[in-house]
């Protein structure tokens, strides 16, 4: 009697139990998780994140902000490749063609498709940053558009007019001459242009492209051979700061403009960025933004350069589903966000005045000047070779011309020695095939 007694008062006690936690609930349904991966520490105060999560209470975004660095992109690649749950990563500079042809972004045609999503009216001229070989591996975030940034109260104080809309390659030059001065530690350049890959040949690319019609190399056409020796000229002459100086120095484009020791800088819209950053880069001059040159009087139109940064979906992510609804949320959504930053958004539907006023809000740049970044105008040329054998296309280029900017090889030997290793790496490729 005791036990049926005491079974009797443990159900009674369970079934109160159940009343008390709210009879016939279900369990709260487990979140999605969806990892982003970064290198923009401005991430950690971007409401975007937290107003997805607030509207598909389904999906957590965790935010993960990786150290901006030379070894960012091989860290990501070697963690893309190992069984971390990334499901969202930030990619750059063109990386992401390299990732989509070792495997390791995932293929997101299907999304598009469903989605029914006209990549070019979304995106324009930026949209072959999406692409590699007909299919789509990212959806772009920002693009970096070139330009030449010069110091309005240099040109001012030695009489010389600022650059006109349509100048050419040898206009640039001849600028940089004449706004050359001082000697030693007080000399100002006239000019600065990086020794990253690319930045060389930027109005030869708008003249020729690094494929020739069959689909070998074609780095030894004229328009090459020409801001070869562009290059070299400027250089030499000490209108810029040398290719070896920068080897040196390891210095950058804001370090040399915003110290005032250059006048004009080739740059990107990146440097908007850092000129709303007073604190880090207290500069207490004008500055004017440029169209970037023409090649020459040939070239009609207006051109810039730069590189696409997108958000991928690793080929590896669990989670492609709830990634994609974020990626799509954040870049259609978030471009007011991504503009104060100091940075182009490159969705194009959300273009607003707004918009374009919340890029140049803190830099100080007049209005016409921040508008050239968004002149729908504009073409832009990729400053990097997509196509058979790519990723050696580049390494080559950047180890041949490295030598002939030092002196350690002529112009007719680099050029030679380009085309001739090129060709060897596509017909390699081509034989694997």
């Amino acid at each position: 009697m005791k036990r049926i007694t005491l079974s009797l008062l443990l159900l009674a006690f369970s079934v109160a139990l159940v009343f008390a936690n709210g009879a016939g609930e279900t369990p709260e349904a487990k979140k999605t998780i969806v990892n982003y991966y970064t290198w923009e520490s401005l991430e950690n105060t971007n409401p975007i994140i937290a107003q997805f999560n607030a509207e598909n209470p389904d999906i957590e975004v965790v935010l993960h902000v990786v150290p901006d660095n030379a070894d960012t992109q091989t860290k990501l690649d070697v963690m893309m490749m190992g069984s971390t749950d990334i499901d969202v990563v930030q990619i750059a500079d063109g990386q992401q063609f390299a990732k989509a042809k070792n495997g390791l972004l995932r293929n997101i045609d299907d999304f598009i498709a469903k989605d029914n999503i006209d990549m070019k009216a979304n995106f324009g001229g930026t949209e072959a940053w999406a692409k590699f070989e007909g299919s789509y591996y990212c959806y772009p975030r920002h693009n970096s558009v070139g330009a030449v940034f010069y110091n309005k109260d240099m040109f001012d104080e030695m009489g010389i007019p600022y650059p006109a809309d349509d100048w050419t390659y040898s206009e640039y030059a001849e600028l940089a001459k004449k706004l050359t001065h001082g000697t030693g530690a007080d000399k100002v350049y006239g000019t600065f242009n990086h020794i990253r890959p690319g930045f060389w040949c930027l109005t030869a690319l708008q003249k020729a492209d690094f494929y020739t019609a069959d689909g070998m190399a074609n780095i030894g056409a004229a328009p090459f051979i020409s801001d070869l020796k562009m290059r070299d000229y400027l250089d030499d002459n000490g209108y810029e700061k040398s290719y070896s100086d920068i080897m040196a120095t390891n210095t950058l484009q804001n370090i040399e403009f915003f110290g005032k020791k250059t006048a004009m800088v080739q740059a990107a819209s990146w440097l908007v960025r850092d000129m709303k950053n007073k604190e880090k880069y207290p500069y207490d001059f004008r500055v004017g933004v440029a169209y970037f040159p023409r090649f020459d009087e040939t070239v009609q139109d207006k051109y810039t350069w730069g590189s696409v940064s997108a958000l991928a979906i690793p080929s590896t992510s669990k989670n492609a589903e709830a990634a994609w609804k974020f990626i799509r949320y954040y870049i259609e959504k978030g471009s007011i966000q991504i503009a104060k930053a100091g940075t182009v958004p490159a969705y194009l539907p959300a273009y607003t005045d707004e918009m374009i006023a919340a890029f140049g809000e803190g830099s100080g740049l007049a209005a016409e000047d921040i508008q050239r970044f968004f002149d729908p105008e504009l073409k832009s040329v990729m400053k990097m070779p997509v196509g058979e054998a790519m990723n050696e296309y580049n390494s080559i280029i950047q180890e041949e011309t490295s030598l002939y900017f030092t002196k350690a090889k002529t112009l007719d030997q680099t050029v030679t020695d380009m085309v001739t290793r090129v060709n060897k790496a596509i017909l390699a490729e081509r034989a694997k095939k």
